[in-house]
């Protein structure tokens, strides 16, 4: 069985490296195996976050310091779970880059919902 770098372990090993990473995610499972992958990179900032990502991202995005800074933030959902509501604060904040990663199969499934 091939094993793939999921999204957390591509951003870590990103040469130059980010100054800071937040890893965000509801299921404990996913947190604790985030957790210890935070372990094997000492000495980095690195900070994981259980919750919503929605509601974590909302939050983050209120922080006053977007003004003098820039992000580059990879959203990877399980599905078609980010709310309009968080791309557009994101947005608003006019310092972040977004990699909106999704399934074609989670598309596929919307649309067809839609009809």
């Amino acid at each position: 069985v091939e094993q793939r770098r999921g999204s957390a372990k591509i951003a870590l090993d990103i040469d130059p490296p980010f100054d800071r990473l937040v890893f965000m995610d509801a299921k404990p499972k996913h947190i604790a195996a985030l957790k210890a992958l935070k372990a094997s990179y000492p000495g980095r900032d690195i900070d994981v976050v259980r919750g919503d990502a929605n509601d974590l991202i909302q939050k983050e995005i209120k922080w006053d310091g977007w003004k003098k800074t820039r992000a580059v933030m990879f959203l990877d959902p399980y599905g078609m779970e980010v709310e309009w509501d968080t791309f557009r604060l994101v947005a608003d904040a006019k310092a972040i880059d977004v990699w909106y990663l999704f399934s074609l199969s989670g598309l596929y499934w919307q649309a067809a919902r839609d009809m």
